[in-house]
């Protein structure tokens, strides 16, 4: 297994969740957690970065 499909899978455990509480990142994350459903079919490191290249932009703009 892959070092991708490793954290995919153990995101998808856990849900891709956590203490963000910046307005914005649950659209994002919920669909990161859709894309890890259907994990057979979608690379994990496209996923992964469609939730970094979605997820930089809505935190760096909370950071200002």
């Amino acid at each position: 297994m892959t070092l991708g499909k490793a954290l995919a899978r153990s995101a998808l455990a856990n849900g891709v969740r956590g203490p963000v509480t910046v307005k914005g990142m649950d659209k994002t994350l919920t669909q990161c957690n859709s894309e890890l459903l259907d994990l057979k079919a979608v690379d994990p490191r496209a996923i992964l970065g469609q939730l970094q290249r979605n997820g930089e932009p809505i935190l760096n703009e909370a950071r200002r």
